[in-house]
């Protein structure tokens, strides 16, 4: 399992002239080998860019990540 960086999906999300291309073939090369992920925090980190939950939930459908919880002794 791979933990997707924020900034990787806002490069996607918003188009980045300058970053899309490469994390969308990070991405897609990653996704491959391994199961691409996300945890609460880069959720709420990507919630800025969306206008409802509902939303930012379809797209990481969309994109097929996995929501994964933060274990409790991590966040210790």
């Amino acid at each position: 399992m791979l933990l997707v960086d924020t900034n990787m999906l806002v490069d996607v999300l918003q188009d980045d002239p300058q970053w899309i291309d490469w994390s969308i073939g990070q991405l897609r090369a990653q996704s491959k080998i391994r199961r691409l992920a996300i945890n609460p925090i880069i959720y709420g980190e990507l919630s800025l860019t969306f206008a409802t939950v509902e939303a930012l939930d379809q797209t990481v459908a969309d994109l097929g990540l996995l929501m994964i919880e933060i274990p409790r002794p991590a966040l210790f």
